[in-house]
């Protein structure tokens, strides 16, 4: 029988028979212009059968929905930071999983439909994740390992960028894709769940057993404990991925039955997920911390799972998402990355005080910053890549080089005025004045005529009215100077509020004063392991 013409109704062949028992014996009609239908010993089923439009705002994991996800999670795991909730870590853990499982959900989802594996897209991809954080490494002498969530990513996007550009022209075959997800699979049990060496073979050159800042063990093994925990994570939302068209069709599919049918599967389906968390939360969610960290890469997407499941359980929950929490979700890198340094202190060890003695007021102020900031630094993330890494190779590469070529120098004259033992405050914001205007009229050279050239132009400016604004014009004192003098006074003031938090601030964490011995521990001061603080 010919059974092309399922196709017609969105569904394959192998969609047909998941949906029918496989031992009945079923008969494909497909004439010519009639409506296909299968015939089974106990069933009738007429198709195609009904399907519930789908809209971008109504789907399955739709863009609002995930950044809305990010931003609870973000939400909670500042407090927990904040805190230091310890008691929580368990959840926390599972969060970081959530993370992790989209880097393999999005990122496989794009490569899946832009087949677009181009060097500008990885750069782009790395710029993102990367560009705050090295900052912060070079400015603030923090090391990239303490920063973990930022390596976890950008090492879980080349795993699923490696598994989808490698044979890229398998990934659209019946088996082909299947067979490279296996091969995934064998390499990620063979890396992380036997010990046979494979992990130190493959990542021995880039990490040190060193100890060093965020990672007192060296950092090897520090990244074999952030990796370990989230070793599936990736590649079960590279499944999920994979299958997501399935996964939006069941859901529309039983949304387009009758009342009673479409709640008695998707019940359930709940009460299956419910099960298996309600398994999950009695057992391996009590762990102690180092005995749930065993369990976590292969059981902590089962919470992960059922949130999906019934976040999208119906269309009006699919169509809704709250945009205070989505907002936070769109900058989760910038909030991760500086808690360690306005929010927090001390690498998120202590808490940052500019109102000394009114902590909940402080709480206010400095969160207030920190949003504020982090907001600002997302913007300026997205402007810088689009300005500095367009969609053309030539241009991003030659926009690269200049950047290595910047760096090296200002690594050049850090390392002389160490030298010269010549680093202070004074010396820092005259280079940081010096070069930023020298880089700032680098930049104008180079851009400015053709600025002026695509400037856009009134609707009703004539052609030689448009021509007339389209012309370079020369600029003024004034014009040139403004920039550097306003950069120059917002470093000063930088500089100021910064000498304010170092003198204010909780700079270290310092045994408390005699006089709350009365009221820590009920006047009971406890001993403490240190090996475990």
């Amino acid at each position: 029988e010919n059974i092309d013409t399922l196709e017609d109704i969105n569904l394959t062949e192998d969609d047909l028979r998941s949906l029918l028992s496989r031992g009945s014996e079923s008969l494909f009609s497909t004439s010519q212009g009639a409506t296909s239908t299968v015939i089974s010993r106990k069933t009738q089923i007429k198709y195609p059968l009904p399907v519930e439009a789908v809209k971008p705002c109504n789907d399955v994991l739709n863009r609002d929905q995930t950044e809305e996800w990010k931003g609870w999670m973000q939400f909670v795991f500042l407090l927990y930071h904040y805190y230091n909730a310890e008691e929580l870590y368990n959840l926390i853990r599972v969060m970081i999983t959530c993370y992790v499982w989209m880097t393999g959900f999005g990122n496989f989802s794009f490569f899946y439909v832009k087949n677009d594996f181009s060097f500008v897209r990885v750069v782009q991809m790395l710029w993102r994740l990367n560009f705050l954080v090295i900052f912060l490494c070079l400015s603030q002498g923090t090391t990239y390992i303490l920063y973990y969530i930022c390596p976890l990513h950008t090492y879980y996007f080349f795993l699923v960028y490696a598994t989808m550009r490698i044979g890229s022209h398998l990934n659209y075959t019946r088996f082909g894709l299947r067979l490279k997800m296996f091969v995934v699979a064998c390499i990620i049990f063979l890396i992380w769940d036997i010990d046979s060496g494979l992990f130190r073979l493959f990542h021995f050159p880039f990490a040190g057993q060193m100890p060093k800042l965020g990672a007192t063990s060296g950092t090897l093994w520090e990244w074999y404990f952030r990796t370990f925990l989230d070793h599936w994570s990736t590649f079960l939302g590279m499944v999920f991925a994979s299958n997501y068209p399935i996964v939006s069709l069941f859901y529309r599919k039983l949304e387009a039955q009758q009342w009673s049918l479409h709640w008695a599967a998707k019940g359930v389906v709940g009460a299956s997920l419910l099960f298996a968390l309600y398994l999950w939360i009695s057992g391996p969610l009590h762990l102690a911390k180092f005995d749930y960290n065993r369990t976590n890469p292969f059981f902590g997407v089962v919470p992960l799972i059922t949130y999906v499941y019934f976040r999208n359980l119906t269309p009006t929950l699919r169509s809704y998402s709250l945009d205070l929490l989505h907002q936070i979700g769109k900058t989760t890198l910038e909030t991760y990355l500086m808690q360690h340094h306005i929010w927090l202190t001390s690498d998120a060890k202590s808490l940052l005080t500019l109102v000394p003695g009114w902590p909940k007021v402080n709480m206010i102020t400095v969160t207030c910053i920190y949003f504020i900031i982090s907001r600002r630094i997302y913007k300026l993330t997205l402007f810088l890549r689009g300005m500095l890494l367009p969609n053309d190779k030539a241009k991003c590469i030659q926009n690269l080089t200049y950047m290595g070529f910047i760096v090296l120098g200002f690594f050049a004259l850090a390392h002389s005025l160490t030298i010269m033992n010549a680093v202070s405050t004074v010396s820092i914001v005259i280079m940081c004045v010096i070069g930023g205007a020298l880089i700032y009229q680098t930049v104008l050279d180079l851009s400015w005529q053709a600025f002026r050239e695509c400037a856009p132009t009134p609707p009703d400016a004539g052609q030689a009215e448009s021509k007339k604004i389209a012309a370079p014009e020369k600029e003024s004192i004034v014009a040139k100077m403004s920039p550097p003098l306003i950069g120059t006074m917002v470093i000063l003031i930088l500089c100021l509020l910064w000498q304010v938090t170092t003198m204010n601030g909780a700079g270290k964490i310092l045994p408390l004063p005699s006089n709350c011995e009365a009221d820590v521990n009920n006047g009971m001061w406890v001993p403490i392991n240190g090996c475990n603080e």
